[in-house]
């Protein structure tokens, strides 16, 4: 997922399972798909730097490099990447136009297919909410099933946080840090999350 513009959300994760930056910042350290690494050897390889405790005592107050004091230094770090600038932030704040094809991949990125009607579109905004396109940045409400694995196939997704059968394979949409009338079309698969 994206780290950017992570300071207006409240759950994190492709579930949910954390409600902080600081949790969600420690997470990957220790997950053997990503970092692999105990906290304790991270904390030992800060530790054992001339540079880091030095930093953790400007920052914190002591020397001392700890697990908590790690989760805070990259939930601050993690709130500074802020995507603010594009051209779709430009043209929300009406600053510039859009070329007649953008224009065109932003109504489709907003318009729900109505076949009855014949009315074509992407149904992207159903699940990419909001300005930050990834959801309700305070509840569960951005979480969604994108429909395309068999209810057999599904993975837990925000079910492995609330209990409730009914959330199984919803998990919270991408920020996008771009237009949306330029993003690719949706291929999220959950066998890969």
């Amino acid at each position: 997922m994206a780290l950017s513009n992570l300071h207006w959300q409240t759950k994190f994760f492709w579930n949910g399972r954390t409600a902080t930056l600081e949790e969600q910042a420690i997470i990957p350290i220790e997950d053997p798909l990503e970092m692999n690494l105990s906290i304790q050897e991270a904390v030992a390889r800060l530790q054992a730097d001339p540079t880091y405790p030095k930093l953790f005592e400007s920052a914190f107050g002591s020397k001392e490099v700890t697990p908590d004091y790690i989760g805070k230094a990259l939930g601050q770090f993690e709130r500074t990447l802020i995507s603010a600038n594009s051209k779709f932030d430009k043209w929300i704040r009406n600053e510039v136009k859009l070329t007649d094809e953008e224009a065109l991949g932003l109504e489709l990125f907003f318009t729900h297919p109505e076949p009855s009607i014949q009315l074509r579109g992407g149904n992207c905004a159903d699940c990419h909410l909001g300005f930050l396109t990834s959801g309700d940045p305070i509840g569960f409400t951005g979480f969604h099933n994108n429909g395309l694995d068999p209810d057999i196939k599904l993975k837990n997704g925000l079910m492995s946080v609330t209990g409730n059968a009914f959330d199984k394979g919803k998990f919270k949409p991408l920020v996008y840090e771009t237009s949306p009338s330029q993003l690719p079309t949706c291929t999220m698969d959950a066998s890969t999350l």
